[in-house]
């Protein structure tokens, strides 16, 4: 079954969303993920490792991406610490800062200047 036509115009416009959204997204997981790989070498050396260990030598397949465990944990982490939503610069100019750590699951995840920061 066919949905309703759409002209060019709106076709334009939805297809420039999925771009435009899908690049910020992807942008924002990257550099958040960097940023905190970056304070912790030995998070880097970890994800290195299973990097070496999964691909080796060879280019990456579909199959060998399914085996990439702990970088899909960081990827999820990121993205549970700073949602894509949350880290506009409209979300985070009207964010107040926290003024205590917060104990979560026996972990204690720090806050400072309103945003969080954790090691992975």
């Amino acid at each position: 079954m066919r949905g309703v036509d759409i002209d060019d115009r709106q076709l334009r416009d939805d297809l420039m969303t999925m771009l435009i959204a899908g690049h910020e997204t992807t942008a924002a997981v990257l550099t958040w993920a960097v940023f905190l790989l970056s304070q912790n070498p030995e998070k880097i050396r970890k994800a290195q490792a299973e990097i070496d260990a999964v691909l080796g030598q060879g280019p990456p397949t579909y199959e060998s991406m399914k085996n990439l465990e702990y970088i899909r944990l960081i990827v999820v982490e990121v993205l549970r610490l700073y949602p894509h939503h949350l880290c506009s610069s409209d979300a985070l100019s009207n964010q107040k800062p926290y003024l205590e750590d917060t104990k979560v699951k026996k972990k204690v995840i720090k806050f400072q200047k309103g945003l969080i920061s954790s090691s992975l």
